[in-house]
C-alpha cells in the first residue's frame, strides 16, 4: 500500500511510553486486536500531530493469553490506526517494544497472529518463529537472548 505521505508521517511521529494504568489511551488499539487486553504491563504508543495513531504493548497474562507459550513470557500485541497502515510504524513499535521487554528482562515475547493477518511479516522480519498454530492462530515466539 503506497502512502504519498508515508516517510514524512513516520518521521514527524512521536513515540511515547505507555505505563500500567494507560487504559484509556490504549483501549481503542485493544480493540483493533481479537483478544487484547486494554491494559498493559509496559508499552509505547504513535502520535502523528498529537493525536495516537498507533500502539505496542506487553502484557504478561500468563495461560489465559492466545500467545502463551511459558511462565514469565510476555504477549505482544500491535496496532495501527487503518490509514497509517503501510508507513511503517508498526516496524517502529514492535522494534521499540521489543527493546523494552530485552531490558526488562524478558527471555523472550510471544504473539498470537491471524492466519489472515498481513502483520506476520513484520514479525517475521523481527526475529519471530512460528511455534504452533490452531483455530487459525498461529503462535509465534522471539527469542530476545543476547544477539552476536
Amino acid at each position: 500500500m503506497d502512502h504519498p505521505r508515508g516517510e514524512a508521517t513516520v518521521s514527524a511521529m512521536d513515540i511515547t511510553p505507555l505505563e500500567p494504568g494507560s487504559e484509556e489511551q490504549l483501549r481503542p488499539f485493544a480493540d483493533m486486536v481479537p483478544g487484547a487486553p486494554a491494559d498493559c504491563d509496559q508499552g509505547l504508543v504513535a502520535r502523528v500531530s498529537g493525536q495516537p495513531v498507533g500502539a505496542a504493548w506487553l502484557k504478561d497474562d500468563g495461560p489465559a493469553a492466545a500467545g502463551f507459550v511459558g511462565e514469565g513470557i510476555p504477549q505482544v500485541y500491535v496496532a495501527v490506526a487503518e490509514e497509517h497502515q503501510g508507513e511503517g510504524l508498526g516496524t517502529k513499535l514492535l522494534g521499540g517494544v521489543l527493546s523494552l521487554a530485552r531490558m526488562s528482562g524478558a527471555p523472550a515475547v510471544s504473539a498470537a497472529i491471524a492466519e489472515a493477518n498481513e502483520a506476520q511479516e513484520l514479525f517475521g522480519r523481527l526475529g519471530f518463529t512460528d511455534v504452533g498454530f490452531g483455530e487459525g492462530t498461529y503462535v509465534l515466539l522471539a527469542d530476545l537472548g543476547e544477539r552476536s
